[in-house]
């Protein structure tokens, strides 16, 4: 089987949501089937970063002009088409696209989110296809939409009205597409739901994220285990947030979870810190740092050592789509999770033998005291959460589908 994969970000390296989804497809599908990879790149993406996605795909990039794609939004304010959409329009993408089609031919084409839909779809809105038997599959990952209408109530005033803007064409857009390509993938039965609302009847299957199988083998504070039933050492006072620090969700919920539920957690159980871990640091996160039970640690090496060492993971997003990636791994690795409703409803774990899941912050704050101060409940909950995410998420399901579909196609 041959593929051809359209990505907006490079695949590599894998360190936020979107590009940890698309290398892993690469990876996982590149291990028995040929693809070929077109992606944009930017200044930021370095020649080994593209070398080491060579090693596993025919790569070709086509880099992307900051100030060309704010031209091209500003010159289709009014169109009906997202800003998100109108950023990645380019002729170079549709060239390089069009010219692969014209070279070689494929049983399937992978396009990872809706901005990159446009350059395999035809003036008529259809997707163009090379052979009747060619499968077209959009990865939406995340009803995005639902997301930014989720958002509304946490974003400044003054520019709700743009972002409300914005979900609506986005809405129209995710519709429209999913009716034409051949299968549209989500990753959790929340998203499924809000696309099927917009387009009802559309090809919409959840094929959902996985996890790095080492986190299985994790033995989180294994040194402490003499004393665990206490809070006298360190890792017993850890309560960790780990995330990319430039998305506005995480943003809002690490300043939630250090500002407005740390204070309560601190009354009850005043050795509890905050450490916070995780890439693309802002200085709105940094700052968080000036409070005096918060550690900012930023991007590490390793987050292996960062699970080892955490009792307790929260996660207290107040808007969000999709299946969180820190909270899987989190699982994975055996530490017990507090996170909302909202990032549950992604994950669907059982409230309070694999998860818990509390909204309102004085009862977040109580759960992070109750977990710091039970060794057993800790054990309990994080072994149950793990074997949870072992039988429910893995990256196979993604080539798997793909089979699937080109046997089918």
């Amino acid at each position: 089987m041959r593929v051809l994969m359209l990505t907006s970000r490079l695949p590599y390296p894998p360190l936020r949501g979107d590009r940890l989804r698309t290398w892993n497809t690469l990876r996982s599908v590149s291990e028995r089937h040929e693809v070929d990879l077109i992606t944009f790149t930017d200044d930021g993406d370095h020649d080994t970063n593209v070398a080491a996605l060579r090693e596993r795909a025919d790569v070709t990039t086509v880099p992307l002009s900051r100030r060309a794609s704010y031209i091209n939004m500003a010159a289709r304010l009014l169109s009906p088409a997202p800003f998100q959409a109108s950023y990645y329009q380019s002729s170079a993408m549709r060239a390089a696209v069009q010219r692969a089609l014209r070279e070689r031919e494929y049983d399937v084409v992978f396009v990872h989110l809706f901005r990159m839909a446009q350059f395999v779809l035809g003036p008529d809105g259809s997707v163009m296809k090379q052979h009747p038997g060619q499968v077209h599959v959009m990865d939406l990952t995340d009803a995005i939409s639902a997301e930014l209408l989720a958002s509304l109530p946490h974003r400044p005033a003054p520019i709700r009205p743009a972002y409300a803007w914005e979900a609506r064409k986005i809405a129209a857009y995710e519709a429209r597409i999913t009716r034409a390509f051949d299968e549209s993938w989500v990753v959790s039965a929340s998203d499924r739901d809000a696309i099927l609302g917009l387009a009802p009847g559309a090809p919409v299957r959840v094929v959902t994220n996985g996890v790095e199988s080492a986190l299985f083998d994790l033995a989180p504070h294994a040194d402490l285990k003499q004393s665990r039933a206490g809070i006298d050492s360190a890792a017993a006072r850890t309560v960790l947030f780990v995330g990319n620090l430039s998305i506005p969700h995480n943003i809002d919920a690490v300043t939630h979870l250090a500002r407005d539920i740390m204070p309560l957690v601190i009354t009850r159980q005043p050795q509890a810190r905050l450490r916070v871990v995780g890439h693309s640091l802002t200085p709105a996160v940094a700052s968080l740092g000036d409070l005096g039970w918060v550690d900012v640690a930023g991007y590490v090496e390793s987050l292996t050592e960062v699970y080892r060492t955490g009792e307790v993971f929260a996660a207290p997003l107040r808007y969000a789509a999709g299946v969180q990636n820190k909270v899987l791994e989190a699982m994975a690795a055996g530490i017990p999770s507090v996170v909302t409703e909202i990032v549950n409803r992604g994950i669907e774990a059982d409230d309070g033998s694999e998860i818990i899941v509390r909204d309102a912050p004085e009862m977040v704050a109580a759960e992070i005291v109750r977990l710091l101060n039970d060794a057993g409940l800790r054990e309990r909950i994080g072994l149950a959460g793990r074997s949870f995410v072992r039988s429910r998420y893995s990256w196979d399901a993604l080539p798997a589908r793909l089979e699937e579909l080109a046997e089918r196609g």
